[in-house]
């Protein structure tokens, strides 16, 4: 086996080595750093198409080449010497000239003769004579011109060959190593071995806890392992579908521009996708955002206020996202109760278990600001929950914050239905922020699958240009309880040319004066 099999065939085992390093040690969080290699984005060994001997090599390792310069060139006299017939050939043009002469003077003849036949001058046969020469002449001058024809072709097919003597790049690239000199014979063994540095590759090994957080065209800083280096910045082009069993990784292609050949192929290397550019935030939720006024937070332990009847703020604990071997948590965030506008940022990459909830109350925050309302204290609300009545006892720090669920509000099939069809619409308009603002920050996805895959997964679905409709029939609601729901109906889905229909069961729950999704499955 030759060095560079060697290398090749163990490299991927040499990538899995720099991302099991950093999980030996501490355990490693989404924002830390990935072990990564910086690769050629191809490499070429480069070889001739025929036998021969080579005459003269034109480039050295590390030199830079252009698509179609020629690297080498094979020894060709008997090649050239073909050319200088085929050349030849084409050129004499003097059995042609002697063909259209002749077909010239059959043509008078013929012609003589048939005025001389027409006034009983020679018989018929010496005029059948006369048009058979003219005939045969015109035949002759045709073969010529045919032979004028197959001789350009092979002037064609052996400048073909000669130019199989000479060797061309294939791309853009450097000379990456030299295998034969002049002199030396070409058979089956490649002459040199090209390699494309702009752009560059990047192969990232990463933990299986991170699958369906990284897609392709996402950012990431890279920071090549070599003194006096600078961060760059690499966009994902490939997320491997199969994760390798034995390690419990899987692996992530990137590009990296290099357009001055600053960055060498070959460099160990730091991949942060935390570092790189996020991803954009949808519009109507930025709108949101940028119009809503930011109020001072409360602080964390404050007491029940009793001239405003406002209620005690109370801490509740987000369910932790463990990322497999790498357990990626996501500190708890506190949820506090109110009646005034939404104020919670939006996390624009849905990389959090409460993204859905945060988008949810950007989502009311945005109508709310549209509409004229009463005067209302402002505080900080980051997950869309429900107040408590004035009245109402206040509840310990450490209680989970209850729905409402009212007989008045929850017994309302029209009000199920109004939801329902504000999540066809939203889903039908690709409306992300509306289409989340539809369901419950304790919703449970299909599957078990970790929600911040899931809201990924709905993200590029809306953002692909094909349109989405949406319908539904057969609608059954049933109310399990005044705050408790279920809908079972028949879905209708059609994407470009993706088009199914399905059985769904949707649970919801009255909360916050809404009905709102916290289970969907799909029935058979």
């Amino acid at each position: 086996m030759t060095i560079e099999a060697f290398f090749s065939s163990n490299r991927l085992r040499y990538l899995l080595c720099l991302s099991l390093a950093g999980l030996c040690g501490t355990p490693v969080r989404a924002a830390q750093p990935l072990g990564c290699l910086i690769e050629p984005e191809r490499t070429a060994e480069i070889g001739s198409q025929v036998v021969g001997v080579i005459e003269a090599i034109n480039v050295e390792r590390g030199d830079r080449v252009s698509k179609g310069q020629v690297l080498a060139v094979l020894h060709a006299q008997s090649e050239r010497a073909a050319v200088g017939v085929a050349k030849a050939k084409l050129d004499a043009d003097a059995e042609v000239r002697a063909a259209e002469v002749s077909a010239a003077f059959a043509r008078q003849q013929y012609q003589r003769s048939e005025d001389l036949f027409e006034k009983n001058f020679i018989s018929r046969q010496a005029l059948d004579q006369a048009r058979t020469e003219a005939d045969v002449s015109q035949q002759k001058l045709s073969l010529a011109r045919q032979q004028k024809r197959v001789t350009d072709r092979e002037l064609s097919y052996v400048q073909a060959q000669l130019a199989q003597r000479q060797i061309h790049s294939p791309f853009d690239g450097i000379v990456a190593e030299r295998y034969l000199s002049p002199g030396e014979r070409v058979e089956e063994k490649p002459l040199l071995r090209l390699a494309q540095v702009n752009p560059l590759r990047v192969q990232v090994v990463a933990p299986v806890g991170l699958y369906g957080q990284i897609a392709v065209g996402d950012t990431a800083a890279v920071l090549p392992e070599m003194p006096n280096s600078q961060t760059h910045t690499a966009t994902v082009v490939q997320v491997d579908k199969i994760v390798d069993p034995a390690s419990n990784t899987f692996r992530v292609i990137l590009r990296l521009p290099n357009p001055d050949f600053t960055l060498p192929a070959g460099l160990r290397c730091k991949a942060d996708f935390a570092a790189g550019a996020s991803r954009p935030t949808p519009p109507k939720v930025a709108a949101a955002i940028a119009t809503r006024p930011t109020p001072p937070t409360p602080p964390a332990n404050a007491p029940e206020t009793p001239t405003t009847g406002q209620p005690a703020i109370r801490q509740t604990a987000v369910p932790e996202a463990k990322a497999s071997a790498a357990l990626i948590n996501v500190p708890s965030m506190p949820i506090i109760a109110a009646t005034g506008p939404a104020t919670a940022p939006v996390d624009a990459i849905f990389s959090r278990p409460s993204a859905i909830a945060t988008a949810n109350a950007d989502y009311y925050a945005a109508r709310a600001a549209s509409k004229p309302t009463t005067t209302a204290t402002p505080s900080v609300l980051t997950m869309p929950v429900t107040a408590a009545p004035a009245t109402a006892t206040p509840t310990p720090s450490t209680q989970p914050v209850a729905d409402d669920r009212s007989a008045t509000a929850g017994g309302d099939h029209g009000e199920i239905e109004k939801t329902l069809e504000r999540w066809r619409t939203a889903w039908s308009n690709k409306d992300l922020a509306a289409y989340l603002a539809c369901y419950h920050p304790d919703f449970r996805t299909p599957g078990g699958r970790p929600l911040a895959a899931w809201a990924n997964e709905r993200r590029r679905r809306f953002a692909e240009s094909s349109p989405i409709q949406v319908h539904y029939d057969q609608l059954q609601v049933t109310l399990a309880d005044p705050g408790h729901a279920r809908v079972r109906f028949r879905q209708h889905y059609r994407s470009g040319d993706e088009t199914f229909i399905s059985s769904r069961l949707l649970k919801l729950v009255h909360s916050n004066g809404q009905w709102l999704i916290v289970g969907e499955q799909k029935q058979d």
